[in-house]
């Protein structure tokens, strides 16, 4: 599995389905031993806002998440990891 503008690709090269996505991040947080709640779009902002943190180029981030404006991706380089609410969670 990967992350293609924004889409996970599975195996095959195709998209993964909502569901897919879903199960196969339920198995692996079951496997892990995680017990707070994960989910798709929390993994999307995770990633966003850790390549931000590490320097990753805004372009990028914004072609790996599938953002249509560079607009949009920049807010995740405006907040650092240690200010984000996800602490909370």
């Amino acid at each position: 599995m990967c992350f293609l503008g924004g889409l996970l690709i599975g195996d095959t090269g195709s998209r993964l389905s909502h569901k897919r996505t879903f199960a196969q991040m339920l198995h692996g947080k079951q496997k892990a031993g995680v017990k707070k709640r994960v989910t798709p779009h929390y993994l999307r902002h995770y990633h966003a806002t850790h390549a931000a943190s590490n320097k990753a180029p805004a372009a990028m981030v914004k072609e790996t998440l599938g953002h249509e404006s560079l607009k949009t991706t920049v807010l995740y380089f405006d907040i650092s990891s240690e200010e984000s609410s996800s602490l909370y969670l």
